[in-house]
């Protein structure tokens, strides 16, 4: 974690997994962050911001490939704020 304000902001950068090739050299770290901005919009109401930076990432990186991972994660949370019930258990 890189950044954390209560109610406001969560920001990470990756670092490679078990099993990565990666893991405990000086290229375990990709060289992004994301982050996730909390705007209040009306009672119980929050917008949330995703974002991807990658201004230290490898110059072959565009930011398009994680497109996918994005949206799923935003849909992720869309239904864990509509059934709070739905996050016990074993994330997808």
């Amino acid at each position: 974690m890189v950044a954390y304000e209560t109610d406001s902001r969560i920001a990470w950068q990756p670092v490679c997994g078990r099993g990565h090739p990666d893991v405990g050299t000086a290229t375990a770290r990709w060289g992004h962050t994301w982050s996730f901005a909390l705007h209040p919009d009306g009672p119980g109401t929050t917008t949330v911001t995703e974002t991807w930076d990658c201004f230290d990432a490898a110059e072959d990186e565009d930011g398009t490939q994680w497109i996918p991972s994005m949206t799923a994660t935003l849909a992720r949370l869309e239904e864990l704020c509509l059934d709070p019930a739905a996050g016990r258990g074993v994330a997808p």
